[in-house]
């Protein structure tokens, strides 16, 4: 395979607004089988269903220092590391996929307590260099961020069912979070682009996972245990995002 070309930045004509290059942790989390969810309710019961769902997201997210960058439909994508640098970014935000987690366990009840169909989250965690600024024309609106690595956390968002984990993080989100333990999965290729990524699952905080299960494997060691894995992974075809970020 030949190595992959970054093409740098060409000189451009008109006036772009001012971007900054971070690392940052971005974050995905979305409904699970949001279509078949939206063929059983009416357009007024589906809004009030994915309301409930995305305000118990942005809820955790704030509480755990990040910042929700926009909703896409039923998926909420957030980052942490800026406007202010945190060097507990990957921790707080495998926290949150944690927290975010149970809110829709507890949502969930209430749903059915309604009876609405079930709810299930997924999320997708990843930590690389972004650019993060503003967007189009309109100067005054919220920044976002764009890179591989934004791409990178939605790919693995939408992965995680089929891998048949809640939570899916990159393999800088792993090695960066001190008090998560994380369990290489392996590597997989990913649909579009030309560079396989190593996925983990995140376990818990270290003191509430035990080492002693032959499925543990500490995140900061993949390479060197790698054939000790479970079993190897299926090259995934994950189809492209609504929004290709």
């Amino acid at each position: 395979m030949e190595p992959r070309q970054i093409i740098s930045t060409p000189a451009m004509p008109t006036r772009v607004a001012p971007s900054e290059a971070r690392e940052l942790t971005i974050l995905f989390a979305d409904i699970r089988g949001f279509s078949r969810i939206a063929e059983q309710l009416d357009p007024l019961a589906l809004h009030w269903y994915v309301h409930r769902f995305l305000t118990e997201m942005t809820e955790v997210i704030l509480r755990f220092r990040g910042t929700v960058d926009k909703y896409i439909g039923d998926s909420v994508m957030a980052y942490w590391g800026a406007p202010k640098f945190d060097p507990e970014q990957e921790d707080q935000a495998l926290y949150a996929a944690f927290a975010m987690v149970a809110a829709a366990r507890a949502l969930d009840g209430e749903f059915k307590v309604a009876g609405h169909p079930r709810l299930e989250v997924s999320v997708g965690v990843n930590t690389g260099m972004v650019q993060i600024g503003h967007l189009g024309p309109n100067e005054s609106g919220v920044p976002t961020v764009i890179g591989d690595a934004v791409n990178l956390a939605a790919r693995f968002q939408s992965m995680a069912h089929a891998l048949d984990v809640v939570i899916l993080a990159g393999a800088r989100t792993a090695k960066g979070a001190r008090s998560i333990q994380c369990r290489c999965l392996g590597e997989v290729a990913i649909r579009g682009r030309q560079s396989s990524a190593l996925v983990y699952e995140p376990l818990g905080p270290v003191a509430a996972v035990s080492v002693r299960s032959k499925d543990f494997y500490p995140c900061s060691y993949p390479e060197n245990r790698f054939d000790e894995l479970r079993s190897p992974l299926p090259n995934l075809d994950v189809p492209d995002l609504r929004l290709d970020l």
